[in-house]
C-alpha cells in the first residue's frame, strides 16, 4: 500500500511556522510609510529570516536559501513598479516564476499603497548579504 508523502508545501507552509502564542504586533496607521511596511512584512520573516537576508527553507537534503530582501539582495536592482509587478504576476523583472512556496497571490492582493509601503521598508533596511 503507498502512502502520499506530503509536499513541501504542505509540510513548510508558513502558518505551520508561525509561533500563535506571540501576539501579533500593534498595527501602525495604514498609509505609505515605512512603519507600515514593517508591519506588513512581518509574515516575510517567516520564510526569509528575521533580518530579510534569506534563510534556508526546505525539507533535509532540500534546503534552499529564500532570497535576500534587504539592497543587499536581488531587489536592489530592482524598480518600485517592477517589486509590484512581480508579486502581482508571480514572475520577476528577469521573467523567472517565484517559488510555488512563495505566496505571491496573497500579496499580490494587497493594495498598491501596501505594496508602495512594503516596498519602502524593505528600501530601508540595510544591505546585508545573503545569510542563514
Amino acid at each position: 500500500m503507498l502512502i502520499a508523502r506530503p509536499t513541501i508545501a504542505e509540510k513548510l507552509m508558513a502558518v505551520d511556522r508561525i509561533d500563535h502564542n506571540n501576539p501579533p504586533p500593534a498595527a501602525p496607521e495604514p498609509g505609505v510609510t515605512v512603519e507600515y511596511g514593517k508591519y506588513l512584512s512581518h509574515t516575510c520573516t517567516e520564510c526569509h529570516g528575521a533580518n530579510l537576508k534569506g534563510a534556508p527553507f526546505g525539507e533535509p537534503g532540500q534546503v534552499v536559501p529564500t532570497p535576500n530582501l534587504t539592497p543587499g539582495g536581488m531587489l536592489a536592482s530592482w524598480s518600485e513598479a517592477e517589486f509590484m509587478t512581480t508579486l502581482r504576476t508571480g514572475a520577476t523583472p528577469g521573467g523567472y516564476p517565484l517559488s510555488e512556496e512563495m505566496p505571491w497571490q496573497s500579496y499580490g492582493q494587497m493594495t498598491n499603497d501596501e505594496l508602495k509601503a512594503l516596498w519602502l521598508y524593505l528600501q530601508s533596511l540595510p544591505a546585508l548579504e545573503r545569510g542563514g
